[in-house]
């Protein structure tokens, strides 16, 4: 019975680490500070627009969801594609939002980039955005 019990608990750790590293392992899950570190390395501040594009679609999962002819905007400190209010700072002159991907715990997590661009299309900032959607 001990030795059942035993191997029991020996499956039931493994099965647990496992998908501990699994998740560990998806770099969505990672910081939105370290998600955009990584973003840099692949796009550094001064990459055209054009470059930034080819970058994005080089990866099959990533998709540009939006492009604008203006900056993003931060409401309450965090990137936002909605309409500001008077005093939400704008970044950038044009802006493009690329969703990475999601992963779920319980709920769903999207990931998306915004991108913004100055009046000549070269980069000058990169945010990160993780939202939860608990419907």
């Amino acid at each position: 019975m001990k030795e059942i019990m035993c191997k029991t608990l020996i499956a039931c750790l493994i099965i647990v680490l496992g998908t501990v590293i699994v998740m560990m392992l998806n770099p969505l899950r990672r910081s939105e500070e370290q998600i955009r570190k990584n973003m840099l390395k692949l796009t550094p501040i001064g990459t055209s627009m054009v470059n930034v594009i080819k970058v994005i679609e080089s990866n099959e999962e990533w998709e540009v969801q939006y492009t604008f002819e203006h900056g993003y905007f931060f409401m309450h400190g965090r990137p936002s594609r909605h309409t500001p209010q008077d005093d939400d700072p704008v970044v950038g002159e044009k802006s493009m939002e690329v969703h990475l991907g999601e992963y779920r715990v319980i709920f769903v997590t999207d990931v998306s980039v915004f991108y913004a661009f100055d009046e000549t299309s070269k980069l000058i900032d990169i945010a990160v955005l993780k939202e939860v959607d608990s419907m």
